[in-house]
């Protein structure tokens, strides 16, 4: 009976370790999914926030311009500013930013094109922030079709503009 007794005991105490070990585990991903979220949450009002400035500049506030775009670099990927072919690393972003401050006075249309990709890079964020709080043995793929997806869109506008500066330069 005793080592009936000490079988069963040592075989509750190592299933409540595993239970313990496993509720400590899955506690911790979600807490850190959550902190995960949370922030990109903030990043991504910044970021609305910022290309909201960027739409009400008015065209003689150049500084004020200025200084909102160093806002936006500080909010997104630097290794773009020394990859500017890279779209995930935002490159294209950096690229476009280095333009409008080199420009006497604000040229509307790249701000609108800024706009266009910032708004390209929220929808690309929200996605990846869905496919990432969803379990799903997918996952994988489902993150890598995001990328395509976000690259996809980033080369439809660079495209639409290039066929825009195309069409004014033969008239």
């Amino acid at each position: 009976m005793c080592d009936k007794l000490s079988i069963f005991l040592s075989s509750t105490v190592l299933t409540a370790l595993i239970a313990a070990i496993v509720t400590y585990v899955n506690f911790n991903k979600e807490a850190r999914l959550k902190r995960i979220t949370d922030e990109r949450m903030k990043w991504r009002d910044s970021i609305r926030k910022i290309a909201n400035q960027l739409t009400v500049a008015e065209n003689g506030k150049r500084k004020e311009v200025f200084l909102v775009l160093t806002k936006l670099q500080l909010l997104i990927n630097p290794n773009g500013k020394f990859d500017n072919t890279n779209i995930m690393s935002d490159g294209h972003i950096w690229e476009l930013i280095d333009e409008i401050k080199k420009e006497e006075e604000i040229n509307q249309e790249k701000i609108e094109l800024l706009v266009l990709y910032l708004s390209a890079l929220l929808k690309f964020d929200w996605e990846r922030a869905k496919a990432e709080v969803k379990v799903s043995f997918f996952k994988c793929i489902k993150k890598c079709l995001i990328k395509k997806r976000y690259n996809n869109l980033v080369a439809k506008i660079q495209n639409k503009e290039n066929n825009t500066c195309a069409k004014e330069e033969t008239k």
